[in-house]
């Protein structure tokens, strides 16, 4: 075992002897980021800003992406989800 999975099996080795001796694991707390809530209307409009193409067909208004913009995927699942 060499890299990151001897130090994986020393730290779980090392985590079970010190069960065995009644030590106490400690929970790691995850670190707090601060976050900056957005607009729906300030995220829609950067999403519009990614689309390439605007197309309007009759009373319907389309953002036609293309398969390189990195935002495809997270549409998708959005859509599937409405």
């Amino acid at each position: 075992m060499d890299g990151a999975e001897g130090q994986f099996d020393f730290a779980i080795k090392e985590a079970n002897a010190m069960l065995l001796r009644g030590a106490k694991p400690t929970a790691v707390k995850p670190e707090q980021v601060k976050v900056q809530r957005r607009r729906l209307r300030s995220v829609l409009q950067d999403i519009m800003y990614l689309a390439c193409k605007y197309v309007q067909r009759g009373r319907q208004h389309f953002s036609k992406f293309s398969h390189a913009c990195h935002w495809l995927c997270a549409l998708e699942v959005l859509y599937a989800r409405l």
